[in-house]
């Protein structure tokens, strides 16, 4: 049961990353359009200080009385939505707390700071934006006028909170439209990712149930990406996993009957010996083979050894510098009495040379392809073994008349528990044979010629 499953946590992904860039683009966003408003609104309100002062003059000529002057201002006011504020420049902090009680917009003035309101009361120029209750509002105040003996500035008040709050309103539909799309795009994220981890949860599946013996689940995945070559790797590994389980047992039932058969017969052999069955001149060939039958046992027992060091990289050589013609003479006189029996010529070239290698892997490698030949050469047929050295290597060539390995078999019998129709072995000993002789650094093959079948070792001197 797969608790964290990579599809939710896409999906999980997705919306957190999503979520956060709407709500960080969506206040720089809001901070961005707030900035430009009040830019927007301050030059707007310059551009009617500039005009104030231009009026100012009508005043000043006496054409316009100040108190026309203040119904325009508060006319040009009113229409274009903005607030204008009058007032002598002399007023101290007192007298202006008493002029607040007659402004509209009482608690503005209030609220400013001090150092903007101190500019205001000394008739500076002076521009100020800020957050007044839930707007956003810009100052703009200057001298504009004399009159009536009194110096007078105008403050100019605009509140952006209309425009700010319909470009937010205009944030908040984008913020749901985003919203919509963002559900759209994990709705088909998610059928994306659940299409794409679907063959990952079957590759799971199966990987369980080959750990739990069984090889005959598949990775059902038909694409042609990433996730299909994995499905056929695993696919392509369960196989070969099944067929290994098969030659196991194959193989353990064999080494089963190797094993069995000659206990068997060197029980059968005793057991006539000890209750008289057998005459006293017929013991020697019982036990002898009795003994020929623990040689065949000892031989097994000692392929099954290598095999188990090959299968745990343990598997090393003893080189030594030593007379190669002399491991050569001993296969062969080995081969010489089961040669004999079967009416077999044993033809001999052995050349006369050192060789640095391990000569008791090699007497196992030669003895066993000795044995092999003698098994296939038919009755009264012939057999060459022949050893030279050419170019620093080492060259071993035994040939045997008879029937040739068919083409198929041909490509397998070095493989481990590879076993030819009608073959009597554990389909052991080849395979061993090219270990040993790989861990020369050497070679070993076999083809068909027209005497019959020949086997060549090389290996470095």
């Amino acid at each position: 049961m797969i608790r964290h499953s990579v599809f939710k946590k896409m999906i999980a992904i997705y919306l957190i990353v999503s979520v956060s860039a709407m709500v960080l683009l969506g206040l720089l966003a809001g901070i961005l359009i707030t900035r430009m408003e009040v830019e927007a609104s301050e030059a707007f309100l310059r551009e009617k200080l500039g005009s104030f002062r231009s009026m100012a003059t009508l005043v000043d000529s006496g054409e316009i009385t100040l108190a026309q002057y203040k119904k325009q201002l508060d006319a040009m006011g009113k229409a274009q939505g903005y607030s204008i504020y009058l007032f002598p420049t002399e007023l101290g902090r007192v007298q202006l707390e008493n002029l607040k009680e007659k402004l509209a917009d009482k608690q503005l003035l209030g609220k400013l700071p001090p150092n903007v309101l101190d500019g205001i009361l000394a008739g500076e120029d002076v521009a100020y934006d800020g957050r007044y209750g839930s707007a956003q509002v810009v100052i703009l105040a200057g001298p504009v006028v004399s009159g009536e003996g009194k110096d007078y500035s105008v403050v100019l008040v605009k509140s952006s909170k209309e425009a700010v709050t319909g470009q937010t309103y205009m944030l908040w539909g984008l913020g749901a439209a985003f919203l919509v799309l963002t559900a759209a795009a994990a709705a088909v994220l998610g059928f994306a990712v659940r299409k794409f981890t679907r063959p990952l949860v079957q590759i799971s599946r199966v990987c369980e149930a080959v750990a739990a013996g069984d090889y005959t689940q598949k990775v059902d995945v038909r694409s042609k990406d990433e996730t299909g070559v994995i499905a056929d790797s695993v696919n392509s590994m369960v196989e070969k996993l099944s067929h290994l389980n098969t030659a196991q047992k194959e193989f353990t039932a064999n080494i089963s009957h190797e094993l069995r058969t000659p206990l068997t017969i060197i029980r059968a052999n005793l057991q006539a010996v000890r209750e008289g069955i057998i005459p006293l001149e017929d013991c020697q060939e019982f036990l002898d083979s009795a003994l020929s039958e623990t040689k065949r046992m000892g031989r097994l027992v000692g392929e099954l050894i290598d095999l188990t060091s090959l299968d745990s990289s343990s598997f090393a050589i003893e080189p030594e510098e030593k007379d190669f013609a002399q491991t050569v003479n001993e296969a062969a006189s080995l081969a010489k009495i089961p040669c004999k029996r079967k009416e077999v010529m044993l033809n001999t070239d052995i050349g006369n040379f050192t060789a640095c290698c391990d000569h008791n892997r090699m007497l196992q490698v030669l003895a066993n392809i000795l044995e092999n030949a003698i098994r296939h050469t038919p009755q009264g047929g012939e057999m060459t073994l022949k050893s030279y050295k050419e170019k620093g290597m080492l060259h071993v060539e035994i040939e045997n008349t008879g029937s040739h390995i068919a083409q198929k078999d041909m490509e397998r019998i070095f493989e481990k528990q590879f076993k030819g129709p009608g073959s009597k072995g554990n389909g052991l000993g080849l395979y061993l044979c090219k270990a040993i002789m790989e861990a020369h650094g050497g070679a070993i093959d076999a083809e068909n010629t027209k005497k019959g079948v020949k086997f060549s070792l090389s290996a470095p001197i």
